[in-house]
């Protein structure tokens, strides 16, 4: 298991102590940032994307740092109205973040981004409950007679 960088063993003489090696954990907008590049590839429409996804898991808009820590480099999406990043900074104050007044929000309203974002999710969920070894990796497939 020390070999497989599952286990790290320490010696206390006269014994050896096993830790599990657990790396930093991430948080959801990596995970969402990483695998919409998994499921599209990078550039514009994957930003677009990542956004849409962060829209539909929060219900609010989704600040500048938010889809920083994501992966995006520059804003995608519509800013949204005063109203809407009043909202979306209220429910992030009630959670413990501090937003900025100055920091902008952002918002993407595109009904063709559902059927990328259900595979999303997907991916997500697998990797945050580390369930790939559940999933069939190969088809079988069968001569029809």
């Amino acid at each position: 298991m020390t070999d497989l960088n599952v286990l790290k063993e320490k010696e206390v003489p006269p014994s050896k102590i096993y830790v599990p090696v657990r790396g930093r954990s991430r948080d959801i907008y990596e995970v969402i940032g990483e695998k919409v590049r998994q499921v599209l590839g990078e550039g514009e429409k994957s930003d677009i994307m990542v956004l849409f996804t962060l829209v539909k898991i929060f219900k609010r808009a989704i600040f500048a740092d938010e889809l920083a820590r994501a992966g995006l480099k520059n804003p995608v999406g519509r800013e949204v109205s005063k109203e809407e990043r009043q909202e979306a900074k209220q429910v992030l104050s009630k959670s413990g973040f501090r937003v900025p007044d100055s920091m902008r929000a952002y918002s993407v309203d595109d009904p063709e981004l559902e059927r990328d974002f259900g595979e999303l999710i997907v991916r997500a969920l697998i990797e945050v409950m580390d369930a790939g070894y559940l999933i069939r990796e190969t088809k079988q497939t069968r001569l029809a007679l």
